[in-house]
């Protein structure tokens, strides 16, 4: 792994992106390969879920690199809100502003500790209001929530309650790419 790393770090790109199991073994292979090529670690193991085990180095050269697990909305979430503000910011462009929108129903219970990027179905209810709706698949390697989702919505990391007053910052999936349709949530047809 250290001569494969070190012929791609050779190429002076600006970004390198590796992507890994999120095996403990794996991760720490990869971090003492980094620090044999004198990369400096940036972060490891950042306090989000998905993708806590994203990893984020520079070489002496100046070239970035990401870690990021192969866990699909791992991966997801660590390019959506690590590597493409990176990219973004690199380019001398703004940082995106999230809209806030409630929280629709079916709430989770209280308690319920969420990822802290959720993919997520935005959309305006008939009033102007925006509305978020998290969907409740559990399984991390369901792609499910991805295909039906419009957003990505942040969840507090410590969320007391789940009210439906209750409002979240959310993204587009892609940046400055927010499609909110109008509509009305099936709870609220009756």
């Amino acid at each position: 792994f250290v001569a494969m790393l070190q012929q791609v770090r050779d190429l002076s790109l600006d970004v390198i992106i590796c992507t890994r199991e999120e095996t403990a073994p794996r991760g720490e292979q990869m971090m003492s390969s980094l620090r044999a090529l004198e990369a400096r670690i940036l972060f490891s193991k950042v306090a989000v879920t998905p993708g806590s085990s994203l990893i984020c180095a520079q070489f002496p050269g100046g070239s970035l690199f990401f870690g990021i697990s192969a866990e699909p909305r791992a991966m997801a979430a660590a390019c959506r809100f690590f590597l493409i503000p990176t990219l973004t910011s690199m380019q001398g462009r703004p940082a995106e502003r999230p809209v806030l929108a409630r929280l629709a129903p079916p709430l989770w219970p209280a308690g319920s500790r969420l990822p802290r990027f959720r993919r997520a179905r935005l959309y305006q209810h008939g009033d102007g209001s925006l509305w978020v709706q998290i969907p409740r698949s559990d399984d991390p390697f369901a792609l499910q929530g991805l295909r039906g989702s419009n957003a990505w919505a942040v969840v507090p990391p410590h969320a007391p309650t789940w009210r439906d007053e209750m409002r979240l910052e959310v993204y587009g999936t892609l940046p400055d790419m927010l499609d909110i349709p109008l509509e009305r949530h099936r709870s609220e047809i009756g």
